[in-house]
């Protein structure tokens, strides 16, 4: 707010447009939204909102002109893979679920951010470690992920190019791909799809953090049967 603000007053004649990252999720199905503690809360915004939607927006009118209107209005899963990581499931060009949730810390493992934790972490290392409110958020967003698992960098190029000679970098990248099959396709004893809908197709977006070796492993990874695009 305060930036809109002080760029009108410095450039009044701009006309400004803001484009809101969780708009694509607005009209997810209700149940998806819903986060299980008393409700009371979900009347004060304590929802999943999700996020990358401006990324998920784009990938789809991608896949529209790459494999037609058909194709972007079957089952989809979507796959948003940079320092911030998400998944989202669509179904006649319209979500039905995303894993990142009340904010852009939770849903599966990222560079920096710890992805969905038990809640009772904090409580833990509070009476463990006296570690305060301010200083649990500074880890879960900077200092966990690859990053936190790796201890040595969040960066995709970095983790691979050491990944044959360090196994913690290694463990990071294998986290990670789990992370992202779990949430497509469950864990592997139950193998059931953990996603609202079930994807016919998963469309991978790999923003400049990765790579195509990256990428290779990702499709090498047993999705069932998802086509990969």
């Amino acid at each position: 707010h305060k930036i809109i603000v002080q760029f009108t007053e410095r450039y009044p004649s701009i006309r400004q447009v803001a484009c809101f990252d969780t708009a694509f999720f607005h009209d997810l199905p209700h149940i998806a939204k819903i986060i299980p503690i008393p409700q009371k809360y979900y009347a004060a915004g304590v929802r999943r909102y999700g996020f990358h939607g401006l990324s998920y927006m784009s990938l789809l009118e991608t896949f529209r002109g790459k494999a037609g209107a058909a194709a972007v209005n079957g089952r989809v899963i979507l796959a948003h893979l940079g320092s911030g990581a998400s998944l989202a499931a669509t179904h006649m060009g319209k979500p039905v679920d995303t894993t990142m949730s009340f904010t852009p810390t939770s849903g599966i493992a990222m560079s920096t951010r710890s992805g969905d934790l038990d809640p009772s972490i904090f409580s833990f290392l509070h009476q463990q470690d006296n570690m305060s409110l301010d200083e649990f958020n500074h880890m879960v967003n900077f200092q966990s992920g690859l990053l936190g698992v790796s201890n040595l960098t969040g960066d995709m190029h970095a983790l691979l190019a050491v990944e044959a000679n360090n196994k913690n970098a290694a463990m990071a990248i294998e986290l990670f791909v789990r992370d992202i099959k779990t949430n497509i396709w469950g864990p592997g004893i139950f193998q059931v799809p953990t996603l609202t809908l079930l994807g016919d197709i998963s469309v991978f977006n790999l923003l400049l953090v990765f790579s195509d070796i990256f990428l290779k492993k990702l499709k090498s990874a047993k999705f069932g049967f998802l086509n990969t695009f």
